[in-house]
């Protein structure tokens, strides 16, 4: 790294020699950033030094008009769509008007907490909270969700609709057990440095997984019920050189795994199928896979971030904003706030989108005229799935989807490692399925009590899956994205993503990004928000935060502060859209295993016991939204985010 005089970070030069420019004008604000291939991001302020426009690397501007306080009147984003915010006689957000002119009314108590949303369409939320603040229960017309916690203020019993999970933490939240409503649960064992070291689940506790860490934690054997045992060769970084899997001691799969000197996942050698090759640009975008037969596989991306097929970029047509209209013979239709509403078939075939107000996808039309319906909790968690006479019902435990239930009386509990999204195991109906993944948390092989293979797959690097066997179902694909068949998309949380055209169908919730903000560039994060990964992030309080599993980028240098439950004080556009940069519990683990963003919760000076990713090139956006909901008061917070 270069620095100016004041300190700033001016150029960054990566492991292959790529460098990044930052430049800078008033009191240290950034001006502009150039990526390594020309790429330039400008910012503007004003005389008080508001941020107030960004031009992205295709010249589209997003602009922000202020009021004389510095609050957001209006938003122009880069697609062109304007969203209002209005205030109250104490400066804070009452209604905001998105890009398709719906409005949504945020209702307030004394405190200053949200209580009720009021969206256009007539659909209302409610909200109510202890005497700490902190959310008790929630409502809407879909259900009613109920919260009680331990005296320090962790959720321990969660009830939504018919449903429940009872969750026991340690004195320093390990999660120790996690119970579901039909008595299914699972044990969670730890060292004593907070390392999962044993699950155990099944009826009398049969089942059991017992992993071992080297001196740092990483996992380097994990053994499954039916003698199937996972080992982990790494590298002096840690990162992953070879994973063997054996059953009674025979090989029944392998992969070894080359880095680039910057990081990257430069090869990985399956003996199955050969040796594949991975490159990227100067920025580190993935761009190509190249099979060991010669075939690849490009996702050739423009400076703003969108994705092609073809290296001469002539298979899509992108309009302002980075809104797809065309992929080869494949047509797509937007809403005002750039949601996707149509997609026409090069036989004339229609698919149909239907959103409601808080930017929730509600149902699909098939093209074959079936329908696919969905519903909400009042927290934006995905509750239901209807497909014909089969309904499908999703049980929740905080940010983790843990079972499913179908209108057949089946039912599916998934172990999931704590912060971590990594699906650990299924029990389907009371029968076991232990789950190996890959490097990055993504489900490869699915093994039942007995150690036979009972599903497997592959990802394409747009995330498209090729099953090879399939005697159940895993919908898990990229961390944090569950597969819908019906509709062939991935439910990731706040969005949904569509693994044919790599991208999401609806715009970030975030709002502002610098990358297209329908576009997963080096990372996924498990909420469906995008994280920009392609700039470094910078050093702040409290240093770094190992991630779980070894990166295949380096550590994240994070923030911690001071963590509320009462997520609902912010007003947002719907409870399934907050500012990105709300942030919750541990640190989760995004696709490529840095510390990552969380869902949930109240605004930055209040958050507890929270980790906040940080880089340049949110750090803008970051001071945007904290300055939109007016908790900028405090100077000398808002200076913790310089360099």
């Amino acid at each position: 790294m270069r620095y100016d005089a004041e300190g700033n970070v001016v150029e960054v030069t990566d492991g292959m020699g790529y460098t990044t420019q930052v430049s800078y004008c008033g009191l240290n604000r950034r001006s502009a950033i150039i990526d390594a291939l020309g790429g330039v991001v400008t910012y503007a302020y004003d005389t008080e030094e508001h941020l107030v426009g960004i031009v992205n690397e295709r010249g589209e501007e997003y602009r922000f008009d202020l009021d004389p306080a510095g609050r957001t009147l209006r938003e122009w984003r880069f697609d062109g769509a304007k969203v209002v915010f209005h205030h109250d006689v104490a400066g804070r957000c009452c209604e905001k008007v998105n890009g398709a002119r719906q409005r949504t009314r945020f209702v307030r108590d004394a405190a200053g907490r949200v209580i009720e949303h009021i969206h256009q369409g007539g659909e209302r939320s409610g909200y109510e909270y202890d005497l700490a603040g902190r959310l008790v229960r929630a409502w809407n017309s879909e259900c009613e969700v109920r919260i009680e916690r331990d005296p320090i203020g962790r959720i321990v019993r969660e009830s939504i609709g018919n449903y429940a999970v009872d969750n026991v933490y340690d004195a320093v939240g390990n999660r120790l057990c996690m119970r579901l409503d039909s008595n299914i649960q699972f044990k969670f064992d730890y060292s004593g440095n907070g390392n999962l070291k044993r699950l155990t689940t099944g009826e009398e506790a049969r089942y059991t997984v017992p992993f071992t860490r080297d001196a740092t934690g990483n996992e380097i054997v994990r053994n499954l019920p039916g003698a199937i045992r996972i080992r982990w060769e790494r590298g002096s970084a840690g990162r992953p050189r070879k994973m063997d899997v054996t059953a009674n001691d025979k090989t029944v799969d392998s992969v070894e795994y080359e880095w680039s000197n910057n990081g990257k996942i430069a090869s990985m050698t399956d003996p199955r199928t050969g040796t594949k090759r991975y490159e990227y640009d100067a920025r580190e975008f993935l761009t190509k896979a190249i099979h060991a037969d010669g075939a690849s596989e490009l996702r050739v991306p423009d400076l703003a971030g969108n994705l092609y097929r073809t290296e001469d970029r002539s298979d899509r047509h992108y309009t302002v904003g980075g809104v797809i209209v065309r992929d080869n013979d494949t047509r797509y239709f937007h809403d005002g706030d750039g949601r996707l509403v149509e997609k026409v078939l090069p036989s004339g075939d229609k698919w149909q989108y239907t959103w409601d107000d808080v930017g929730q996808l509600r149902s699909v039309l098939r093209p074959d005229g079936e329908k696919v319906e969905f519903s909400y909790d009042p927290l934006g968690r995905r509750i239901s799935k209807r497909h014909g006479k089969r309904t499908t019902t999703y049980i929740w435990s905080e940010e983790e989807l843990v079972g499913e239930v179908g209108s057949d009386g089946s039912y599916t509990a998934w172990a999931l490692e704590q912060n971590a999204f990594e699906p650990l195991a299924k029990l389907e109906d009371g029968a076991f399925y232990g789950i190996v993944s890959d490097h990055l948390g993504t489900p490869k092989a699915l093994f039942d009590a007995a150690g036979r293979a009972a599903w497997r797959a592959e990802l394409d690097i747009f995330g498209r899956a090729t099953i090879e066997h399939a005697d159940t179902v895993c919908p898990w694909r990229w961390p944090g994205m569950y597969h819908d068949e019906e509709i062939g998309l991935h439910y990731n949380r706040f969005r949904y993503y569509d693994p044919e055209l790599g991208r999401y169908i609806s715009p970030d919730p975030f709002g502002c990004s610098v990358v297209s903000i329908y576009i997963p560039m080096s990372s996924i994060h498990c909420s469906g928000w995008i994280r920009s990964a392609w700039w470094p992030v910078t050093r702040l309080q409290e240093g770094r935060a190992p991630s779980r599993r070894t990166s295949s980028t380096t550590h994240s240098t994070v923030m911690r502060h001071r963590y509320s439950d009462a997520r609902l004080v912010v007003p947002t556009t719907s409870i399934a859209s907050p500012p990105s940069w709300i942030v919750r519990g541990k640190a989760s683990k995004h696709s490529f295993g840095e510390q990552a963003m969380t869902i949930h919760s109240h605004i930055w000076r209040e958050s507890m016991e929270t980790t906040l990713l940080y880089n340049f090139s949110a750090k803008a956006i970051i001071l945007v939204n904290w300055r939109r909901f007016s908790c900028q008061t405090e100077a000398s917070s808002k200076e913790s985010f310089k360099s």
